[in-house]
């Protein structure tokens, strides 16, 4: 100080008493430590002034000399009130308020709040958060992690560690132009929040928004979101629903049967964070595509296909992919008269534990009902222009399709069409190329549906009764053998 001039302080603290969200009282409330590290600006506050701030109540000395408040912005300095910092205005909505809750995007709109993040890379002096919110990663500095026990505060905190979970401000770089972490501080004691599922967030019904990485994370955090929606608050019309999102890991997912993918609709129990204002969804299971169409008023036709004993499957005449059946659920019908090539109707879902297609309310069918293929009237000519593959081919790969290949005239115009081993009329005899065949046409009815939704129409045809045209001749000449 120049002697003669007024000594004034280096630092200053202080102790605000909150008033809650705007229209509070001060009356009994929470009284918040500062210091004047914590003063956004340059402005000095002073007793009475009133000011907007953050709650951080995650440093370790917290439970000792409770909450402090950092980030404080004064409300009585025209300027600051005239012209605030973007987002700024923002910083009241904590992980507690409900207007916090949801998918936070990019954007100025996005900056300013609290998110909720977890440490997914460390290096020396920085490292990248997930934002829990909107799925992306944000790079942040070691200095800016606040409540730390280090002394220098370019060295990395000894609290940071890859998986725990922190709040963080999103900001500018004004280098780069890109979105950075600021401000960021653990949401516990330890940055491990504990959670709980509670009876009535079990099997919940959610729709994907973000399908998770293999990022690999402590307690099944993960950077994938599911989004459901839950009873609005008291106040609100009834029947009226607001939206909320889990965040999801790769390793939840209940991919056995089915993948899920992006706007899938799925079951899920939803695992809350008892002091943190964040959701799991775990135990995740397909309920329905967003193309499918589930009503149990809908009956099929099929035929058992397949018995294991406990269960089997369903070929459906609808549906390419075959049905799973377990018997134990239809004990009124007779287990022997559900052998395989059985016609049966019933009704699909996916099972909520499995999110495989399953078979409901099941019944016999007519002998018959099941129709697969069509055969169309008339026989026609034709020339085999590929030969049918050697049946041993299909050794190493059972499931590999051998055809031939038929050209003949039909509807005016020349067209192929394949055909199979068990299409020969004659299984002793084998077209090959340049025979003359007869042939009858089949349509695969599951497989020309598929065909014409592709535009594609016709590739559900095939040749069948395949029959080698014998000539009939003279001998006109000898010669030697």
């Amino acid at each position: 100080q120049d002697e003669g001039q007024p000594a004034r302080p280096i630092s200053y603290e202080g102790v605000i008493a909150s008033f809650g969200f705007r229209g509070g009282s001060a009356e009994n409330g929470v009284k918040f430590r500062f210091t004047e590290g914590d003063v956004m600006g340059k402005s000095r506050l002073s007793v009475g002034d009133k000011v907007e701030f953050y709650r951080f109540d995650a440093a370790p000395s917290a439970a000792r000399d409770g909450p402090k408040a950092t980030r404080v912005r004064s409300l009585t300095d025209r300027r600051r009130r005239d012209h605030p910092q973007s987002g700024a205005g923002e910083g009241r909505l904590g992980a507690g308020n409900p207007s916090s809750s949801g998918h936070a995007g990019k954007g100025a709109g996005s900056r300013g709040i609290f998110h909720l993040g977890v440490v997914v890379t460390l290096k020396e002096t920085y490292g990248f958060l997930l934002s829990l919110r909107s799925g992306s990663q944000y790079f942040f500095h070691f200095s800016e992690f606040i409540g730390s026990s280090r002394s220098n505060s370019r060295l990395p905190p000894p609290e940071l560690e890859i998986g725990i979970v922190v709040r963080f401000v999103l900001a500018k770089n004004p280098s780069t132009g890109k979105d950075i972490g600021k401000s960021i501080c653990l949401v516990s004691e330890n940055g491990k929040p504990q959670f709980a599922l509670r009876e009535e967030d079990r099997r919940l019904v959610g729709t994907i928004l973000k399908k998770p990485s293999d990022l690999n994370l402590p307690q099944d955090i993960g950077d994938g979101l599911v989004e459901f929606e839950v009873p609005g608050p008291p106040g609100q019309p009834e029947g009226e629903k607001q939206k909320q999102t889990a965040i999801v890991c790769k390793k939840q997912l209940n991919e056995s049967h089915v993948h899920i993918e992006q706007n899938d609709v799925v079951y899920f129990d939803c695992h809350r964070g008892e002091k943190v204002d964040l959701c799991i969804a775990k135990s995740v299971v397909l309920k329905s595509k967003p193309y499918e169409t589930f009503d149990l008023e809908t009956r099929e036709l099929g035929v058992i296909s397949a018995n294991k004993g406990s269960f089997g499957f369903i070929t459906c005449t609808e549906r390419m992919a075959d049905v799973f059946l377990h018997f134990s659920q239809f004990p009124d019908l007779p287990k022997e008269g559900l052998a395989v090539g059985t016609d049966v109707e019933f009704s699909v879902i996916r099972g909520p534990e499995t999110g495989r297609l399953q078979a409901v309310d099941l019944k016999l069918a007519e002998p018959g009902s099941a129709v697969f293929e069509e055969l169309e009237e008339g026989v026609h000519e034709g020339t085999v222009v590929e030969r049918l593959p050697n049946q041993n081919l299909r050794k190493g790969n059972p499931s590999l399709l051998l055809t031939g290949l038929i050209e003949g005239t039909v509807d005016g115009r020349s067209q192929k069409f394949p055909f199979m081993h068990t299409d020969r009329a004659d299984p002793k005899v084998y077209p090959k190329q340049g025979d003359k065949v007869t042939f009858q046409i089949v349509t695969d009815l599951k497989r020309e549906r598929a065909a014409k939704q592709a535009g594609k129409p016709g590739l559900g045809r095939r040749a069948t009764k395949v029959t080698v045209v014998v000539i009939e001749g003279t001998v006109a000449a000898m010669k030697g053998s």
